[in-house]
């Protein structure tokens, strides 16, 4: 009797402020109260759903060489499991604001259909509001175990003045083989631990240069201030010739 009578109450006075059709209302308008009652609901999840564009995802398949030319943006290396055969090839997820997103004048362009590939991010905006509601976030998944997958030779560059950098997640195992990463441009930073490559070659303005437990064969490093701190790992193809070359202007 008491839920009856709090229930009748409730209906009450969501009549009264107009929330609730009148007792004497047609089924029509009760059916109309209640597809607004759902739209109220969901429209704002519908509403954000249809405006956060999903993430650019490229495979990079059989590449030998990848490009990325970046603008400020964070490159972020991650595992992912290796096939059963061990020869996944590293994949790429990125959330850029461009055009597609409703952000102006920044461009996205990609290219996976030759050996040689590459992910473009210009951004061409006025300088006072280039960074302005801009985000530039770079997943590149690593299968592990690396076993059979092969690494393409990575280009990175940086064209603005936003630090583009470089990270790893903790435990990677980042072995390019005999391929190669080279960094240019203006400000990049890179924070690396037991990665594994024939050849690191940066010509950068600014940054930071951190890489710990590295092996390699040739390291050449041209900068005006960046900082640097590398470490070379104590394998067994460490005891043969490698070649260290560094130019700093200050």
């Amino acid at each position: 009797i008491y839920t009856k009578r709090f229930l009748d109450m409730i209906i009450l006075k969501a009549r009264k402020a107009y929330l609730l059709p009148p007792a004497d209302a047609s089924n029509t308008q009760i059916l109309y109260v209640l597809i607004f009652i759902c739209l109220g609901l969901f429209f704002p999840g519908i509403i954000q759903e249809a405006t956060n564009n999903p993430p650019l995802y490229m495979e990079l398949g059989e590449a030998t060489f990848f490009t990325i030319n970046t603008d400020g943006c964070e490159i972020f290396l991650k595992s992912r499991p290796n096939n059963y055969i061990g020869n996944a090839q590293p994949s790429i997820l990125a959330w850029i604001t461009s055009n597609s997103t409703g952000l102006s004048d920044v461009v996205v362009q990609t290219s996976t259909c030759a050996d040689t590939q590459f992910l473009d991010v210009l951004n061409i905006r006025m300088s006072s509001e280039k960074y302005i509601g801009y985000s530039c976030v770079i997943h590149m998944f690593v299968p592990q175990p690396i076993r059979s997958t092969v690494i393409p030779a990575l280009f990175i560059t940086n064209r603005g003045e936003k630090t583009t950098s470089i990270s790893q997640e903790h435990g990677l195992q980042f072995d390019m083989g005999a391929s190669f990463l080279r960094l240019q441009g203006t400000i990049i930073t890179i924070d690396l631990m037991n990665s594994k490559m024939r050849m690191f070659q940066a010509d950068i303005r600014s940054g930071s240069i951190r890489m710990q437990n590295t092996t390699f064969e040739q390291v050449r490093v041209s900068t005006v201030d960046a900082h640097i701190l590398m470490s070379a790992s104590g394998e067994d193809s460490m005891d043969i010739r490698t070649e260290l070359e560094l130019q700093q202007d200050t």
